[in-house]
């Protein structure tokens, strides 16, 4: 169980970054001796089903079926919590004399509590961006990879300006190195390297991979 005191909600341009999904549990009595017996078999047609959402969605046959949204969803917590919050018995339940009625109560009273129902809560949030930007990552060294590995862009003919064009559009240290290795096939063009180091070292972005640049003009 879990008290839901301050519901704060981050938000980062127009999208909420952290949703507290909801979702109500049903349940219909009956009374066995002056006793309620509560349970989601003795629901009507006409009333809610056993699960539903907030709008009165229902979201299959328990909280074990319940789904973020979308992919771009993650649950935060490991587990669904009832909510504690107003008036509400120690279970979390709230009785009324119908579902469609006002004047939910949390203490169960003979000919006022023909029915009952309680919310679940689980806090869900979008995938970190870290992963959102490793996937980006592989995805952009993939591409630069194929590329650079062609006979085009290592062939004698290609010029140090279009040398610089390539690097500018390269996106990791690595492929950057790894296609300044495959430019210098001459000591034209490693005398080329020299003068430039410190305009080619501006493009690198990892000190350790300055450090190599530098060895390949040694």
């Amino acid at each position: 169980m879990i008290e839901l005191e301050n519901r704060v909600v981050e938000e980062s341009s127009s999208e909420k970054q952290e949703e507290y999904e909801i979702i109500i549990e049903n349940q219909r009595g009956a009374f066995l001796l002056g006793t309620g017996i509560f349970s989601d078999g003795l629901l009507y047609a006409w009333d809610p089903k056993a699960w539903c959402n907030e709008a009165g969605e229902e979201v299959g046959a328990g909280l074990s079926e319940a789904q973020v949204p979308n992919g771009k969803w993650e649950w935060e917590w490991s587990t669904w919590y009832i909510d504690m919050i107003g008036d509400v018995d120690d279970q979390g339940w709230m009785y009324n004399v119908g579902f469609y009625r006002t004047g939910w109560h949390g203490e169960y009273k003979a000919f006022r509590s023909f029915v009952r129902r309680r919310r679940w809560v689980r806090k869900r949030v979008l995938k970190r961006a870290r992963e959102n930007n490793e996937t980006k990552t592989n995805k952009e060294v993939t591409f630069s990879d194929e590329n650079i590995y062609t006979e085009e862009y290592v062939a004698d003919d290609v010029d140090e300006n279009t040398v610089f064009d390539l690097l500018r559009q390269c996106n990791i240290d690595r492929t950057k190195l790894n296609l300044i290795k495959k430019f210098l096939t001459t000591s034209e063009r490693r005398d080329w390297l020299k003068e430039n180091v410190n305009k080619v070292e501006s493009l690198l972005i990892f000190n350790k991979s300055k450090e190599e640049l530098k060895t390949m003009i040694l």
